[in-house]
């Protein structure tokens, strides 16, 4: 039963099959909270890409696969018109950014798209976008369509706090992971007006991966 809830959630990262099972086991006991935002706090970083604030989410934050890897969530998922309108506000974000990111292939998830700092801007502004392997956001198209990004330690705070999305189980755990605690998922939009919050915070994340202050 619990292998065919780890096939359920789908592919990304680990093989959906029964090697990526057996890893995802072992990871279980690694993982921690992930809504504190404590750590953000005592950061003394105050660089924000949401300085206007974001709306608080309505409603309970949507549940998550039992196994972290993949990080999913596994209820409140957007009808296939939202997903759409998503997808091109994603692509949309790139295009009008095409001097900061460049759209590839998710080189941690293996499979679909993600957005990484554009080849020409090097080094890398941010460490934990080159942790990342300069990859600032990545979509999960396949089922649910939230996203992992890479903010900052002051717009983590703002996202965790309003209800948009929670740390990586394995994230902030030193050298054990090499996670950074700013790697974030931000939960599916259900509605056409919450593509707006959530491609503003995609739009924050490819500032703090960037560098750059002038993101469209």
């Amino acid at each position: 039963m619990n292998f065919l809830k780890y096939r359920s959630v789908g592919p990304g990262g680990l093989p959906n099959y029964f090697v990526g099972w057996i890893v995802a086991m072992c990871l279980k006991p690694f993982g921690r909270e992930t809504t504190s935002t404590l750590e953000y706090q005592l950061e003394g970083n105050e660089a924000t890409w949401l300085q206007d604030g974001l709306p608080k989410r309505k409603g309970d934050r949507p549940t998550k696969s039992w196994h972290f890897a993949p990080h999913r969530q596994t209820d409140q998922i957007p009808s296939k018109d939202v997903k759409a309108k998503m997808i091109r506000e994603f692509h949309a974000i790139q295009e009008a950014n095409a001097s900061l990111v460049v759209m590839r292939i998710s080189v941690l998830e293996k499979f679909g798209d993600a957005l990484q700092v554009h080849p020409l801007i090097n080094p890398t502004p941010s460490k934990p976008v080159e942790v990342m392997k300069r990859e600032v956001a990545h979509v999960h198209s396949w089922k649910d369509c939230s996203f992992h990004v890479v903010l900052s330690p002051a717009d983590c705070k703002i996202v965790i706090d309003q209800g948009w999305g929670e740390r990586h189980p394995l994230s902030g755990r030193g050298r054990l992971f090499p996670i950074p605690k700013e790697y974030l998922l931000i939960y599916a939009p259900r509605t056409k007006e919450e593509v707006q919050v959530v491609g503003k915070i995609i739009r924050a994340a490819v500032g703090f991966g960037s560098g750059s202050r002038e993101v469209h």
